[in-house]
């Protein structure tokens, strides 16, 4: 959003400091894939029933990702 004071700000006529984000711990990942802890975490909460929809729908999703991931390249 602009304001007033942007101008100055656009114009090089004030500096606006800003701040640094903590670096993150870089934790090493085991797995085939990323999402895999995730998925799998995900699935054990659902009811045995609804496990298999889960299932399909993850598989869906990849097939959908990896079709879009090579359309882009």
């Amino acid at each position: 959003m602009l304001t007033e004071e942007s101008g100055a700000v656009l114009r090089r006529e004030r500096e606006v400091p800003l701040r640094k984000e903590p670096k993150k711990e870089v934790t090493s990942r085991s797995g085939s894939g990323r999402g895999e802890r995730k998925g799998k975490a995900a699935a054990a909460e659902l009811p045995e029933s609804l496990q298999p929809a889960f299932e399909a729908l993850r598989a869906w999703r990849a097939e959908q990702a990896r079709e879009q991931g090579s359309r882009h390249m």
